[in-house]
């Protein structure tokens, strides 16, 4: 890490990974900074959006050029480097998230059986959604890709949870959201679709908190095998 200096606090997994990411970016950019010096007009349109395969199609392109076979030689036994200690590091913070997340699995559990809690259901994007709007220093397209999705391991950590919680007797259901948040609970009226935390039903007119009306919704279209029909037609009867 460039900015770390003696007395500073070691960086933990997922700072280390993502600090070689950074410098894998920050040797790219050098690479195709100098070859934009070198080659000026003669760099293809594409050039500017281009990646490691780009790069590694302009190595073709210019395999007579002693210049750019040297420029991205250089790059590519950096980035090999780099790429290989990412690597490791994936690895090590995948069994770490692992760990971790069966410890919350465990702590979630236990809170639920203190509660008298004997079935629990989960909506499998509802996390995906919440790990999104942390307050991250990551980019919001970052947080909405699947990449993103894939790293926090989402269904990974339900799956989890449905391991540890038949230790304690719990049963944990997962199932798609159909229009949940939507349905009024109260009178099964289909509303329109709002980014609103609350809204008032088109057909009963009581006030409805979404998050708590789709937990209830989930919780009653849930038991049967009918669950994704029940909830995609209701209130069109």
């Amino acid at each position: 890490m460039p900015d770390w200096k003696p007395g500073d606090a070691i960086p933990n997994t997922i700072e280390t990974r993502i600090a070689l990411s950074v410098r894998r970016s920050c040797y790219k950019d050098t690479a195709k900074t100098l070859l934009q010096k070198h080659l000026g007009d003669k760099l293809p349109a594409w050039f500017d959006n281009a990646g490691s395969r780009g790069l590694g199609k302009l190595q073709e392109n210019f395999k007579d050029d002693a210049v750019v076979q040297n420029i991205l030689g250089e790059w590519r036994e950096k980035d090999a480097v780099l790429g290989s200690l990412a690597s490791k590091y994936l690895a090590r913070y995948t069994r770490q998230l692992s760990e971790g997340q069966t410890m919350i699995a465990h702590d979630v559990c236990l809170y639920l059986k203190k509660k008298a809690v004997t079935r629990l259901i989960v909506e499998t994007s509802f996390i995906a959604k919440a790990s999104q709007k942390q307050d991250n220093t990551d980019p919001y397209s970052l947080k909405k890709s699947h990449k993103y999705r894939h790293f926090v391991a989402v269904s990974k950590f339900v799956l989890i949870l449905k391991k540890i919680a038949v230790k304690y007797g719990i049963i944990v259901d997962a199932h798609e959201a159909a229009n949940t948040t939507r349905i009024c609970s109260y009178c099964d009226h289909l509303n329109p679709s709002t980014e609103k935390e609350q809204f008032t039903c088109e057909e009963c007119g009581r006030e409805v908190m979404q998050d708590h009306n789709a937990s209830v919704n989930l919780s009653r279209f849930g038991t049967g095998p009918d669950f994704a029909e029940m909830a995609l037609h209701a209130g069109k009867a």
